[in-house]
This record gives structure tokens, C-alpha cells and sequence, in this order.
């Protein structure tokens, strides 16, 4: 009897330490950025061990990572219910609702989009609580804090941000992004009057890094003389290409309009300036403004397909995409704004180039915009 426990303790051990191995495997393909492997890696083991946190907890790191809601929310609500005080579970939340935000900002919900990313400044700052100066948590909090517009905090926990990385140029971008949102572009002179000098090949990436905050957001006579000292000093020759194309195509009197930030994304279809994040700004409504023409209407185009890896997966996504209405109603150039999945990038751009419109039109004559598309993939019972 007793030689029978002995043997029992034996494997249970040994199936825990198999188990643990698992999820240290499960991890290592996720640092490695295989995060589709991880979930293949850790299913198995969440369905006989249903209960296995680090389990869970790697998982929703996978699905976090991979933007798959459904995923994240099962893993996340099976934590909560077993031990919501685990390390890492209010980080996975506040990322979870931030691309929650995100997806309702892609399908014009506003206050729902807001809401969303409230909930996630508040599950991040139980985390920087648990993590004090953690850099990766206080980018988090100011990204949540400005997708909720709440500016003033925002700037605060960018400032925490920058004590924690002074030389991160992202954190003086995302500075930079929110004073253009709240319309206090010259604090930027302060801003970059923190860096320090003695460093020439930092203080150009910062310099850069926030010039490409304000691109389509400030004014051009506003951001000009930044836009010409980070000319000046560049020698990358693709963001010199992608400066010299702005100028060409922008450099207008007042904000650029939307169709001349589309002008610019075709002579740079890698966006370098980052000029589509001002475009997505300029459509907060869902749509962009096309001063005073009729907007265009949809008339005909085919259903978007489907890609198989994601309806195996079972992901659902959303696209929005800025087109160029031509004059005749048909699409011209084509450019992706924001995916919740590189999956459905491609699909979407298929399916808007079949479209046809009805052409905006001014003064009664057909006219040439750029307009933005949302293109839904949404899983449908039984497929």
C-alpha cells in the first residue's frame, strides 16, 4: 500500500514538472515571437488542466499578443475566477481592453472606445502598483490615459515614462502625440529642450520621433522649422526620401487635407512618417471630412474572403482602410490605416478595390476624395 502512494507522488510529480516544462516551452516560443506555436503548444494542457494558471496566464499572453479578443477574455475570466490576485493578470487585462478601445474606435463607437481604455488605465495602475517604474507598464498607462483623452494625465505618466527611459525616444513621441491632440503643440519646445545635448545621435531620433507626432496633425508653418533641423541632420536615405515626399506633396498653407495625406502615402507606401495614425485623427466620426461635397456611396463590391488560418483560429478583425474615390466612382490607390490582424490586410484591400461608388460631388460635378473604409471580418455560426 504504502509502496503504491509512493509511486502515485511519483507521477504526480512527474506530470507537474511535465506540465512546468510545458509552459516554460510555451513562454520561450513567445519571447521568440511564435505565439500561434505557444496556444497550439499550451491547449493540450488547458484542456486536461483546465485550472493551470501559469497556463492560462501564458496563454493570454499569446492571445494578447496575437489581438485574438476571444481568446484573451476566456483565459483572462478563467484566472479571475480561480486567482485574480496573479502576478501579471492586471497587465494582460489592460492591454486586452486597450485593443477592445481600439476596435470600437475602428467602428466609430466613441464612448465605448473611451470607456474601454478607462478600464484599462485603471488595470495597468493596479499593475505599476504591484511594479513600480516598470518602463513597459508606464508606456502602457500613458497609452490608455491618451485613448481615453484624458490629456493631462496622459502627459503626467508620459513624464514617469521618460523618468523611467530618458532616452526612449517612443516615450517623447507619445509626449509629442498628445499635446498635438490637446492642441498644446508648442510645449514641445520644453519637451525637447529635456534632452540632452551632448548626445547628437540621440537627440536627432528624439527629434525625429516627435516631428513624426505632429506630420498631419500640426500645422505645416507650425512644425516647419523641426521638420527642416531633422532634414538637415538625417542621413537615413528612406526617411530623407520620406521627408523630402512630404514636403513635396504637403507643405501647404494650414493642415494638409486629407487628400493630399493620401497623395503622400502614395509616393511613400511604408508610411515612414507614420502620416496614416493624423489620417485616423482626421476620422474620428469614422469618416474623413470632405469639406463641403456630398460624400461618396457605395454602389456595388464583393464580400471580402475570408482567410482560412483565421476562421480555423476562430479571430474575427477589423480593417480600415482610406481609399481614393476617383471622379467615374471607381477606387484608386488603397492604403491600410489600421488592422486588428495582418490577416485581414490583404483581403480587405481586394475587397475595396472591387467596389464601385456613386463620386462625391460639389457644385453638382463629380469630384475626386479620400475616404476611409471599415471592412468587418465577423465569424458566422456554423463556419
Amino acid at each position: 500500500m504504502r509502496f503504491a502512494i509512493i509511486v502515485a507522488a511519483v507521477v504526480g510529480l512527474s506530470a507537474s514538472a511535465a506540465d512546468d516544462n510545458r509552459v516554460a516551452q510555451a513562454q520561450d516560443l513567445i519571447r521568440h515571437g511564435d505565439f500561434k506555436g505557444a496556444l497550439t503548444l499550451l491547449d493540450p494542457l488547458i484542456a486536461s488542466e483546465p485550472k493551470n494558471i501559469q497556463a492560462r496566464l501564458t496563454a493570454a499572453a499569446a492571445c494578447v499578443a496575437l489581438k485574438n479578443v476571444y481568446c484573451g477574455e476566456q483565459n483572462l475570466e478563467a484566472i479571475e475566477k480561480l486567482a485574480k490576485e496573479t502576478t501579471g493578470y492586471d497587465s494582460l487585462r489592460g492591454r486586452l481592453y486597450l485593443i477592445e478601445s481600439d476596435m470600437a474606435l475602428q467602428q466609430s463607437d466613441l464612448k465605448r472606445s473611451k470607456s474601454l481604455a478607462d478600464k484599462a488605465a485603471a488595470s495597468i495602475s493596479k499593475a505599476l502598483a504591484e511594479s513600480p517604474g516598470q518602463p513597459k507598464l508606464l508606456a502602457l498607462h500613458a497609452m490608455a490615459l491618451r485613448a481615453a483623452r484624458r490629456n493631462d494625465e496622459a502627459l503626467r505618466a508620459c513624464e514617469a515614462w521618460r523618468g523611467a527611459e530618458p532616452k526612449n525616444p517612443e516615450a517623447y513621441a507619445m509626449t509629442a502625440a498628445v499635446l498635438a491632440n490637446a492642441d498644446r503643440w508648442n510645449e514641445t519646445t520644453a519637451l525637447l529642450g529635456t534632452v540632452p545635448s551632448d548626445d547628437a545621435s540621440l537627440r536627432l531620433a528624439i527629434d525625429t520621433a516627435v516631428l513624426f507626432s505632429g506630420l498631419g496633425r500640426v500645422p505645416w508653418s507650425t512644425i516647419q522649422p523641426l521638420f527642416d533641423s531633422v532634414r538637415s541632420r538625417t542621413s537615413d536615405p528612406q526617411i530623407g526620401r520620406s521627408l523630402d515626399a512630404f514636403r513635396t506633396v504637403l507643405a501647404a498653407s494650414g493642415s494638409p487635407t486629407p487628400l493630399q495625406m493620401l497623395d503622400y502615402l502614395d509616393a511613400d507606401p511604408a508610411d515612414t512618417l507614420g502620416v496614416g495614425r493624423a489620417l485616423l485623427d482626421k476620422a474620428r466620426e469614422g469618416k474623413l471630412p470632405v469639406g463641403d461635397a456630398t460624400p461618396p456611396e457605395r454602389v456595388s463590391g464583393d464580400t471580402p474572403k475570408y482567410p482560412d488560418i483565421a476562421r480555423r483560429a476562430r479571430i474575427e478583425g477589423v480593417v480600415v482602410v482610406v481609399a481614393r474615390i476617383r471622379s467615374d466612382g471607381s477606387v484608386g490607390s488603397v492604403h491600410v490605416l489600421r488592422s486588428s490582424n495582418p490577416l485581414f490586410s490583404d483581403p480587405a484591400i481586394a475587397s475595396v478595390n472591387s467596389m464601385r461608388f456613386k463620386p462625391a460631388t460639389k457644385a453638382g460635378a463629380p469630384v475626386e476624395v479620400a475616404w476611409t473604409i471599415r471592412v468587418d471580418f465577423l465569424l458566422r455560426a456554423g463556419t
